[in-house]
C-alpha cells in the first residue's frame, strides 16, 4: 500500500484563489452585526456593504486524514 503526506494546500484551493479572476465577486472576513434584507445591505463592525446576491459562510475547520 502506498501512502503520502499532503498538506491542506495540496488538497484544497482557497476560496480567494478560486474566484481571484472574478472582478464582480468580493470575499470579506468581518463580523456582521446586521443584515438589512429590504435594502440588500450587510452592516459590519467596519462598514456597510450592499449586495445583489449574498452568500454567508459561518466558518469551518478542516480535519484532513484525522
Amino acid at each position: 500500500m502506498a501512502t503520502a503526506s499532503l498538506s491542506a494546500v495540496e488538497i484544497a484551493r482557497s476560496l480567494r484563489a478560486i474566484i481571484d479572476d472574478s472582478p464582480d465577486v468580493s470575499v470579506l472576513l468581518n463580523k456582521v452585526t446586521q443584515i438589512d434584507n429590504g435594502r440588500k445591505a450587510v452592516i459590519t463592525e467596519n462598514g456597510h456593504y450592499s449586495y445583489d446576491s449574498l452568500v454567508l459562510a459561518t466558518g469551518a475547520g478542516t480535519s484532513y486524514f484525522v
